[in-house]
């Protein structure tokens, strides 16, 4: 469990019939970081707005940026840590 736990990604992984699979979410390095929301049923949400109030002025945009990597097979967190590097320019 990692719920209000601040990280450049989160990996959710499992079994798709006799698959392993799992999806990797990352919020663009430009993104605010804020705290994780998440639950051990498959909830996994970043929000900047969820400790803060936040009012977007008339007029004005918000771009939300993130990165997804979807992949077959099974992960040790390395698949995820390479992602990040690459999405994040520091590889």
């Amino acid at each position: 469990n990692v719920i209000d736990t601040i990280a450049d990604w989160v990996e959710i992984s499992g079994k798709v019939g006799p698959n392993d699979v799992g999806i990797v979410y990352m919020p663009h390095p430009s993104m605010e970081k804020v705290p994780w929301f998440t639950r051990d049923y498959g909830l996994h949400n970043y929000s900047p707005f969820r400790h803060k109030a936040w009012k977007l002025p008339f007029g004005e945009s918000f771009q939300w940026r993130a990165g997804f990597l979807a992949y077959d097979g099974a992960s040790d967190g390395s698949k995820a840590a390479a992602a990040w590097e690459k999405y994040s320019g520091r590889e």
